[in-house]
């Protein structure tokens, strides 16, 4: 008995020490200490966010933002550290102010943002489309300047469309009640607020694809993306709503981890190294990261490589 309680005694020490050895290195003594924009509250921007605070060797503060473009401006303020954003966004603000594109810098795309089109049923092309109300996002969104850019590309913006720039959730309840013809949504599938419609509320809208011709005119080549005009073809599948019931060809935007280039290079390369490490568990808490690829990483790294970190070509090839 005695020895049974000296035994009991020696372990409760041994757990005692192992406990305040541990207590030593927990997230908050050992952890990098970072400040990420992460858009809406309920939106996947912030939801990413929250996985990055999982990473070993960091802790990230989510901020609540309007999303990319305040994101961005954000990074450019020191009011943030690391960011997400639409790229095409990204390269707007860094052609309209240069020093931007020296202050941050991309780190890696991570998902796309597929473009979406709701429109009433009897619209049936896009590249036809005129004297049409259409909602294209609220003004300085990442809607707006994607959607700007299909349009003006496509010749449309002359077409006598009045342009709407009202709340998302606005918008559509606006084109199920008939106030409006058409609304853009850029975000990535399955969008929430698509997601929730029914059959029976959608019986008088579609979702428009962009047809082979406009396709064409967006993404004349495989440069089209070095040249500036960052989107790729995407499908939204059958199925992702139910209201459609056909899969839909448009294009998509890559939305991209962004860093102050301030931040230290053995921080962006730990950072970098751990996001591949633990790919696994970050697409069991979101997923989004399901689509990191390292395939599309190089391949926009070989096409705009001023956009960068440059730590990120050095990594890349090693991953």
């Amino acid at each position: 008995m005695k020895k049974t309680k000296k035994l009991n005694m020696v372990i409760a020490i041994i757990n005692i020490v192992l406990i305040g050895t541990l207590g030593l290195f927990s997230k908050s003594d050992i952890s990098v200490k970072l400040r990420f924009a992460g858009g809406f509250s309920k939106g996947t921007y912030y939801q990413i966010g929250k996985t990055l605070d999982k990473l070993p060797g960091f802790e990230f503060k989510v901020q609540e933002t309007k999303g990319s473009q305040d994101n961005i401006n954000k990074l450019m303020e020191n009011k943030t550290d690391i960011a997400l954003a639409q790229m095409d966004v990204f390269m707007k603000m860094a052609t309209d102010y240069p020093k931007l594109s020296k202050k941050i810098k991309v780190l890696i795309p991570i998902y796309a943002e597929e473009v979406h089109i709701i429109a009433n049923k009897n619209i049936k092309k896009l590249r036809k489309i005129k004297n049409i109300k259409v909602n294209i996002g609220p003004k300085g969104s990442g809607i707006e300047i994607t959607t700007r850019a299909i349009l003006k590309k496509l010749k449309l913006l002359n077409k006598k469309i009045t342009i709407d720039q009202r709340s998302t959730k606005d918008a559509l309840d606006a084109l199920l009640n008939k106030s409006l013809d058409m609304v853009f949504i850029v975000a990535g599938a399955p969008v929430k607020l698509l997601k929730s419609l029914t059959q029976i509320e959608t019986s008088e809208i579609h979702l428009l694809p962009i047809g082979k011709k406009s396709r064409r005119k967006l993404l004349p080549n495989s440069n089209a993306y070095a040249l500036g005009f960052p989107y790729s073809y995407k499908k939204i599948r059958r199925g992702t709503y139910s209201w459609v019931a056909k899969t839909i060809r448009t294009v998509s935007v890559g939305s991209v981890l962004l860093i102050r280039s301030e931040i230290d290079d053995n921080t962006v390369k730990q950072l970098i190294n751990n996001i591949f490490s633990n790919k696994v568990e970050l697409i069991l808490s979101h997923k989004k990261w399901g689509e990191l690829d390292l395939a599309v990483i190089k391949k926009s790294l070989s096409e705009l490589p001023n956009y960068f970190h440059p730590q990120v070509s050095k990594m890349i090839n090693s991953l």
